[in-house]
């Protein structure tokens, strides 16, 4: 549980001077998590979705940040 919340700081963690690199950076992530959602391991499923889970429900603000930086989810 406390790693799970480690990570989702840390990819939510923006950088005013860099935040083409969050984006990428936070792009690449969800898609290797939504890759992993489709695991045959049911712990890597369940991580896989927690995690997505919990970053999607931080802020409304990172959704449409997200819909606008992943144009391919529109």
């Amino acid at each position: 549980e406390r790693v799970v919340k480690f990570v989702v700081h840390f990819v939510t963690l923006r950088d005013q001077n860099h935040g083409s690199d969050c984006d990428a950076f936070l792009e690449e992530f969800f898609g290797l998590l939504l890759f992993s959602t489709d695991a045959s391991n049911k712990a890597v499923r369940l991580r896989s979705c927690q995690i997505l889970s919990e970053v999607s429900c931080l802020e409304f603000r990172l959704y449409w940040s997200l819909k606008f930086t992943l144009p391919h989810l529109n």
